[in-house]
């Protein structure tokens, strides 16, 4: 497998991270092409399988975006905390094997 098929999740996640970054600073003329991106970029990240323990840090870290926005942490962003935590902990192990 190449090191680009490995990334892949983890480029599509820099792409929404800088195409929502640009929407936040966006003029208005600039906003609808900029949300079609955007909405393009989380079709293919939603699609895109996790082959990795990288990719499936990559999803874990958006959806921790997520679930932080929704208010007061809680039950649910300690629950993906600590699947991140566990996804890291593998990675190591796999890396020291």
């Amino acid at each position: 497998m190449t090191e680009d098929a490995q990334d892949q999740l983890a480029a599509l996640a820099r792409a929404l991270d800088a195409t929502t970054a640009e929407l936040a600073a966006a003029p208005a003329s600039m906003v609808a092409n900029l949300e079609c991106r955007l909405a393009g970029l989380q079709d293919r990240f939603l699609v895109t399988r996790a082959v990795t323990l990288a990719d499936l840090q990559a999803r874990l870290t958006q959806i921790r975006s997520i679930v932080a926005g929704l208010g007061e942490a809680g039950y649910l962003l300690h629950l993906v905390d600590a699947a991140r935590a566990d996804v890291a902990a593998l990675q190591r192990a796999a890396d020291q094997a």
